[in-house]
């Protein structure tokens, strides 16, 4: 792919998007192929994207969380098949079906529905699953689950003893040589959260969120089963 074919497809995709920046880059097996950056970081300073941007990883983080799992299996130090309990015995979600293991939470099978996202700790969050009920037995349908993986994290801290951010990058990012990266657990302090959490509190009532609990799975089944999404 040319310079300009690449350039004149992103320009359009930014148009019909509405997108306001973008950075691109092209790769084989060996090298990078092409890289360009589009439109602006910051829209009211008008702020061009620049190759030192920072973007939001999003859900790719999820790749990073399932590879150390694989290298900490590999060192005997977790097993995929146990229960989540055996590493946080104080994980709970209403159940009537057999437990929660870690390969359920990786492979987006675990039968939570929907997990709170409001105080700006996964830890709470993550304690806070047992006032939610699953929607299907574990390991018999697929349901994308962004509160799984934050499980995931925390699994990862007790096994590893490292606040989760530092194992990808102890184990993955240094290894490679991957630098200019980081963690929004080093950028969001008590405060943040705080001011996150009263934000969510003013929501209207109309947008309350409550849990999706087995009676929606099974009046909405093929969407249940087949949806996905992304919270970061």
């Amino acid at each position: 792919m040319s310079t300009e074919a690449l350039r004149s497809y992103v320009e359009d995709v930014l148009e019909a998007q509405g997108f306001p920046g973008f950075a691109v880059a092209v790769t084989d097996r060996d090298r990078l192929v092409a890289s360009e950056v589009f439109g602006y970081a910051n829209l009211d300073a008008r702020t061009p994207v620049s190759r030192g941007t920072y973007f939001e990883l999003g859900s790719i983080g999820k790749t990073f969380t399932a590879v150390v799992f694989l290298q900490l299996r590999e060192e005997g130090l977790i097993g995929l098949d146990e229960p989540v309990t055996s590493y946080l015995p104080w994980f709970e979600a209403r159940s009537g079906h057999a437990p929660i293991t870690i390969h359920h939470l990786l492979t987006h099978s675990s039968g939570l529905m929907i997990g709170a996202d409001q105080s700006g700790s996964s830890r709470f969050d993550v304690w806070a699953l047992r006032e939610t009920e699953t929607g299907f037995p574990p390991g018999t349908r697929y349901l994308y689950s962004n509160i799984g993986y934050r499980t995931l994290g925390l699994v990862v801290e007790e096994v590893t003893g490292l606040p989760y951010p530092e194992a990808p990058r102890r184990r993955i990012l240094e290894p490679l040589g991957l630098e200019g990266h980081r963690s929004r657990h080093h950028q969001r302090g008590p405060a943040q959260a705080r001011d996150r959490l009263r934000a969510n509190l003013r929501r209207p009532p109309s947008a309350t969120l409550r849990p999706l609990g087995a009676r929606d799975v099974a009046r909405d089944g093929d969407r249940g089963r087949l949806a996905g999404g992304d919270g970061g």
